[in-house]
């Protein structure tokens, strides 16, 4: 278990919700929490654990309190602020860094900076912890910057000479470097030609 000396900064008790009651019982009389110090354990393990308090009030003569609490400890976490969905790319405004207790030991957080941009794993629940798991860690594939059916231009080298070809339209998705089909609508014939940005392509080989 992952021990932690006490430290109010860091670590939330809380008294287990079936317990309350006979906790409260038991304190009665105490004024504020600052009237109470924990002599037992000195460091607190993650979950589940007795705590002995004792009561510094001068009329308490000196009483112990043993009191059950589930101990979690405050860590800076990112949270989604929205469902996102497997193999989604997550974006900036779908998660938030927050402090919140966290009651289990072990956990791979993830940071922001690692999470904009990857696909998710798995579906993530709006404002649920997400953790290093969670996200993909295979390669980000990159985009298609032409689409089948959109207006492209076609440069045709020819020894110094550039030809442009406007009007053509792409038969592919395409990512830049792809080989891609298109269609010369001015001739009505297909070219294969090689994607260089969302707007070009360079001409290999003619119709077929």
């Amino acid at each position: 278990a992952e021990y932690f000396h006490v430290d109010p900064e860091r670590l939330v008790l809380e008294i287990p919700k079936f317990q309350q009651d006979s906790v409260l019982r038991q304190l009665r009389g105490v004024r504020s929490e600052e009237d109470l110090r924990v002599v037992y354990p000195t460091a607190l393990p993650l979950g589940s654990a007795t705590i002995k308090l004792k009561w510094l009030s001068d009329d308490a003569n000196g009483r112990f309190f043993n009191v059950p609490v589930e101990i979690r400890k405050l860590e800076t976490v990112v949270m989604a602020t929205r469902p996102i969905a497997k193999d989604e790319l997550i974006p900036p405004e779908a998660i938030q860094e927050s402090v919140v207790p966290v009651g289990r030991t072990g956990i791979l957080l993830a940071s922001a900076e690692e999470l904009v941009g990857r696909p998710a794993a798995r579906d993530i629940q709006a404002h649920s912890i997400i953790e290093a798991g969670a996200i993909s860690r295979q390669p980000i594939p990159e985009p298609n910057v032409v689409h089948a059916n959109e207006t492209i231009e076609v440069i045709c080298k020819f020894k110094d000479v550039d030809i442009r070809l406007r009007g053509v339209r792409a038969l592919q998705n395409g990512k830049v470097g792809d080989w891609i089909d298109a269609l010369n609508t001015k001739s009505n014939k297909k070219i294969r030609c090689q994607v260089l940005d969302s707007h070009t392509a360079a001409l290999t080989f003619t119709n077929e």
